[in-house]
């Protein structure tokens, strides 16, 4: 049987290290998680449980020359970090147009767990978006301003329930948002600070109505 060629194993040996493996392991400690609190919540003594929400995700991404294609699902959760609210599964593509612009579009599906009101079922929600980020460049020259990035993005979506419409009192939903990232590379360390904030307008009220915070850690290679 012929083997496979060093530089295939070298690249296949990448892509699970870097990719594939931490993927798996964070699937593994979030499962165990859920497990865990799920246990705790259905205990006789708990009957109204609640703690805290909690915001999951695992990716895979690809990039080649100018694109960048990636795949991602997360759950949330809101006062009960056992009690799934939120089922997302998204695809995006992204196009590096120079140094500072690029432009990206997603398609994203959004299942809901609709547990208050009149009404409670589980809704299923498509949406689409269009991006496009800037990246400026550097102000200062020093050395460890240059480890500290800013990246602004301007988003538009459409989201709308599959399966139904304006005979059902379900329109579709429109909104702007802009968000402004900071991300500072610490020299010879993985885990690298992210600070983010993001602003919603909503189309049909016509009015900023919401706004996302973001602080936190990611993994570089």
């Amino acid at each position: 049987m012929q083997e496979f060629p060093q530089e295939v194993k070298r690249i296949l040996k990448s892509v699970t290290k870097m990719i594939i493996r931490p993927y798996i392991y964070g699937l593994i400690l979030c499962l165990v998680y859920f497990i865990g609190l799920s246990l705790y919540a259905q205990n006789p003594s708990n009957p109204d449980f609640k703690d805290f929400g909690l915001w999951t995700k695992g990716a895979l991404q690809y990039k080649i020359k100018k694109w960048t294609f990636s795949a991602d699902q997360q759950f949330r959760t809101e006062q009960n970090s056992t009690a799934l609210d939120k089922n997302i599964t998204q695809l995006e593509s992204k196009f590096k147009l120079s140094r500072k612009f690029g432009l990206g579009a997603g398609l994203r599906y959004v299942g809901i767990n609709d547990n208050e009101g009149a009404i409670r079922e589980y809704e299923n929600h498509w949406r689409v978006q269009f991006s496009i980020t800037f990246k400026p460049k550097k102000p200062l020259d020093k050395k460890k301003i240059k480890r500290l990035a800013f990246q602004y993005r301007l988003q538009y979506q459409r989201q709308k329930e599959i399966g139904k419409g304006e005979l059902d009192g379900v329109f579709p939903r429109s909104a702007w948002r802009l968000k402004a990232t900071a991300e500072y590379n610490i020299k010879k360390w993985k885990l690298d600070p992210k600070l983010s904030y993001e602003l919603f307008f909503h189309k049909q009220i016509g009015a900023f109505t919401a706004f996302k915070f973001f602080t936190g850690f990611i993994c570089t290679s």
